[in-house]
């Protein structure tokens, strides 16, 4: 370790989820937010992410996304909370599996 990362907190997540066009194929975009914090401690977004999805494919599009936020520090109300939120341009896009958000903090 060098003396810039001691004692310093790293947080990778990742995640995966699978949409589905509208059952009329229109261009569309999936948007991808993940947000430290709580209402209580406070929302700071720390990464997004668009896909635009394949008006070719009829069936599920994986999206799979990864990150990392560096020295979030600690909220003094309690452990660290990531969200991910996700929303599309068009309506009728649907959510179909599989879903995972995962994160892992580290101290250096």
């Amino acid at each position: 370790m060098t003396k810039a990362t001691v004692g310093q907190i790293r947080v990778q997540f990742e995640g995966t989820m699978a949409v589905q066009l509208p059952l009329l194929p229109i261009a569309t975009n999936v948007d991808i937010t993940i947000i430290r914090g709580t209402q209580q401690s406070g929302l700071i977004t720390v990464y997004t992410a668009r896909q635009v999805l394949d008006l070719s494919i009829v069936g599920p599009q994986l999206i799979t996304f990864a990150g990392a936020d560096f020295n979030p520090g600690i909220p003094a109300s309690g452990p660290l909370v990531y969200s991910a939120y996700v929303s599309a341009t068009a309506l009728g896009t649907v959510r179909v599996g599989p879903e995972s958000f995962t994160a892992l903090a580290t101290a250096g």
